[in-house]
């Protein structure tokens, strides 16, 4: 993963940082949720955002979850359900505190 991320040329195309993230979602053996994070920052695409804040809410922890969450009132709706994903690794009333600071518009997000 390290040559991927780190590379200094040309990134790769969209489709394939979300192959690889998707990966790093589905299992929460990997220890790189520091290098997920540096994606989620740097990612144009709000699709590549959505697969690392899935990332993460599988292999990081609440300091990951904080960076991710500033995002939300300004996302798209594609990415909001990302990090009400993420936001799982809040605790609960820490969780349920920045829930009611948001809006959090449907029924289905509410119960994410």
């Amino acid at each position: 993963m390290k040559p991927f991320v780190k590379a200094k040329a040309p990134q790769p195309p969209d489709f394939y940082t979300m192959w690889i993230l998707n990966i790093f979602a589905e299992s929460t053996g990997w220890n790189h949720a520091d290098v997920i994070l540096k994606l989620y920052r740097d990612a144009h695409s709000d699709v590549v955002k959505r697969y690392a804040a899935l990332a993460l809410a599988n292999n990081g922890k609440r300091f990951h979850a904080l960076e991710v969450i500033k995002e939300y009132e300004s996302a798209s709706p594609l990415l909001k359900t990302a990090i009400l994903v993420c936001s799982r690794l809040l605790p609960a009333d820490e969780r349920s505190h920045w829930k009611k600071m948001v809006t959090v518009p449907g029924q289905l997000e509410k119960l994410l």
